[in-house]
């Protein structure tokens, strides 16, 4: 059974029209890219027992676009807590600073089931202008996100890093300084399970490799309470 192409265009592809747009070179062997993605995806603490059954696909090599959102949040908040000593219930005053800058990346392609974007590390120092190294149509997977929504994205989860959990007044404020769309390439094995882990149902799973260091960044592995279940009925 075969798998079903990766490498598909959105049903509404973005402009790169002033967009800042790079590619990062591939600089782990495509030898050991590939024999690191093979073991990833057969091996796990977690791995059903009747994993050797299922049906792998040959490695992959794609280029995956992400956001790469700059900025920083801070957040001022006010609140009160209780204590008690002396028999006594005291209620006391807290609040403080927070502070968060950083890099945020935001996957630029919708409902893409590869999704690196909260493992990879992606720096631009060596990142190449599009233009001056541009990728093959088979790896190269299209973005539909567009600035203004990854900046959303990135805003949203810069407030969650510095928001308390309660407070009687907060004030949050985001600074987005710079975003620019960065392919990222990976080295990624598909394969299809069926068996006791997840009943039985036929089910495409991956892991993906970073191209740039060999380390894994995306996976989606059968459901771990099968998994684990598996390998304790397979020991009696």
């Amino acid at each position: 059974m075969a798998f079903d192409p990766l490498v598909v265009p959105p049903a509404s592809p973005l402009s790169l029209v002033g967009i800042d747009a790079y590619v990062l070179p591939v600089t782990f062997g495509e030898m050991a890219g590939h024999g690191r993605a093979r073991t990833a995806a057969r091996e796990g603490l977690t791995k059903p027992a009747d994993l050797d059954r299922s049906e792998y696909g040959d490695p992959e090599r794609l280029f995956v676009p992400l956001w790469r959102i700059e900025g920083a949040s801070e957040s001022f908040h006010v609140g009160l807590t209780s204590t008690h000593g002396n028999g006594r219930r005291v209620v006391l005053p807290t609040g403080g600073f927070r502070h968060q800058d950083r890099a945020i990346l935001v996957l630029a392609r919708r409902h893409f089931a590869i999704d690196p974007s909260q493992k990879a590390k992606l720096e631009l120092r060596d990142a190449k202008r599009l233009t001056e190294l541009p990728i093959e149509d088979r790896e190269r997977v299209e973005p539909d996100v567009t600035r203004a929504d990854a900046e959303a994205e990135a805003t949203d989860r810069f407030r969650r890093m510095v928001a308390p959990q309660s407070a009687l007044y907060a004030s949050i404020d985001v600074r987005i300084r710079s975003a620019a769309l960065v392919w990222l390439p990976l080295y990624v094995v598909r394969y299809r399970y069926a068996g006791e882990a997840n009943d039985g149902v036929p089910t495409e799973y991956h892991v993906a490799i970073s191209a740039r260091d060999g380390a894994l960044v995306s996976e989606r592995r059968p459901p771990l309470l099968g998994s684990l279940a598996s390998k304790l009925r397979s020991f009696f």
